[in-house]
């Protein structure tokens, strides 16, 4: 009878926590004015440092990073190679200011000029120690080449191609002091313009796994 009225207070703490996140947080993010959010601000000088660094991915050398534009916003470019035929190439947008949220960032990368994608679904994959991410799959052409693409916003142990998914773990962080800072990453892996999207899933995948254990490290030195 303890246990059970234990766990009954348990699940009315945790259900008054979401009823604070549906009425005071849930609107504010809908207008843009987060000001639950200006409680703490989030120290982003670890995340920033992969404008000068990069990523280092197991098994993979950095051939270039730099940081470009697209469209008006800042982005990581990183391209990375594992054989002298085999390379892949990363567009990383890190949180800009505490105060922002995730915004469908890969849009620039569909500007006029930019991808040009032919289909999309769904991917899932899960780095040690973490949740498991659900990420946008397409194939898209872009500077008359054709890529397999992986999209998603990572943070520390987690990720997902939906920002609400980001702003509700944000919001839980915050309950304990803390803050969830974000990174928009979009894995562009060249395959074959005749190629099935499904038949890259396996090597998309296993790349993406990777990159979000490399994301893991990199914050978890913060």
């Amino acid at each position: 009878m303890y246990f059970a009225k234990e766990h009954l207070s348990r699940l009315v703490l945790v259900g008054f926590f979401i009823v604070i996140i549906l009425t005071i947080a849930l609107p504010s993010y809908w207008t843009g004015d987060l000001r639950w959010s200006d409680v703490q601000e989030v120290n982003l000088s670890q995340l920033n440092r992969i404008k000068t660094t990069g990523l280092y991915i197991r098994g993979w050398q950095n051939f270039k990073v730099e940081v470009i534009y697209i469209d008006g916003s800042q982005w990581v470019y990183q391209v990375i190679a594992r054989q002298p035929q085999q390379l892949a190439v990363l567009f990383m947008r890190t949180q800009p200011y505490y105060k922002d949220k995730p915004s469908v960032e890969w849009s620039d990368l569909e500007a006029p000029g930019g991808l040009q994608r032919d289909s999309l679904t769904r991917i899932k994959f899960t780095a040690p120690e973490s949740d498991t991410v659900t990420a946008r799959f397409l194939r898209a052409r872009m500077n008359e080449r054709t890529f397999a693409i992986v999209q998603w916003y990572a943070w520390l142990n987690g990720g997902s191609f939906h920002p609400q998914n980001w702003f509700w773990r944000d919001q839980l962080a915050q309950l304990q002091g803390k803050r969830l800072p974000w990174l928009a990453v979009s894995l562009h892996i060249p395959i074959n313009p005749l190629s099935n999207l499904e038949q890259a899933r396996e090597d998309a995948k296993s790349l993406a796994t990777d990159i979000q254990m490399a994301i893991n490290e990199h914050l978890a030195e913060s």
